[in-house]
């Protein structure tokens, strides 16, 4: 069978996070369409205006981080969900709940003074290299900071019937996965995996390595 694939970047990242990931994805035989999904957080604040149309057993949506809140946002129906470092509470599931609560917290406090110095800091703990912005959308990216400190989108992710593999890295200094609490988000259509020495850039940093286990996952459906 051949899916549809589309791909969503987190917080303070644009389309280029997937773009080498996409590309392996679009030469693949499993593939029948791809797209990347912009959150507009370096351009006009534009609402993503094209519908997806569900198509049932044929969608996938791989996101990274902030692209699983949108998602579970969305309500989108889909077959599979492939989760790169993305939790429904990205506070509450950390290993160090009070320490995450403060670092985002002082970045929202910084944010509106001096967005480039706060997303500067920002690529380098994603060990991503920042290329100065033509246009930052200073309000979607600071409402979904604020977003990240506060919302709990767990119930939204029970209620998800697709197919969801997340994929954490014990080397991300953005989102320190807490394996204790990761485990309340076990069930039966929800796997976890876990990957060493991978930094929150990893789609852009190792994009081979992100699409072997994109590819692993289809293979298995």
């Amino acid at each position: 069978m051949k899916f549809n694939f589309y791909f969503v970047h987190g917080w303070g990242l644009e389309q280029n996070l997937w773009s080498l990931v996409e590309a392996k994805v679009r030469q693949d035989k499993m593939c029948n369409f791809s797209e990347i999904i912009d959150l507009n957080f370096f351009s006009e604040d534009l609402i993503y205006r094209k519908k997806i149309k569900p198509s049932g057993q044929k969608d996938i949506f791989v996101v990274h981080s902030y692209g699983l809140n949108w998602f579970l946002k969305k309500k989108i129906e889909c077959a599979t969900l492939i989760n790169f470092f993305g939790a429904p509470n990205f506070i509450n599931f950390q290993k160090k709940p009070y320490l995450a609560k403060k670092r985002i917290s002082k970045m929202i406090k910084e944010f509106s003074n001096n967005p480039e110095e706060v997303l500067k800091s920002f690529y380098k703990k994603c060990n991503i290299s920042f290329e100065k912005k033509k246009f930052i959308n200073k309000e979607k990216l600071l409402s979904a900071l604020i977003e990240l400190e506060s919302e709990d989108l767990c119930d939204n992710f029970h209620r998800s019937s697709c197919k969801i593999f997340s994929i954490y890295s014990q080397e991300d200094k953005i989102f320190s996965s807490s394996d204790e609490s990761l485990r309340k988000l076990k069930r039966e259509n929800h796997i976890i995996r876990y990957i060493k020495d991978y930094d929150h850039g990893f789609p852009v940093n190792e994009p081979y390595q992100c699409y072997k286990i994109i590819r692993n996952i289809v293979n298995g459906l």
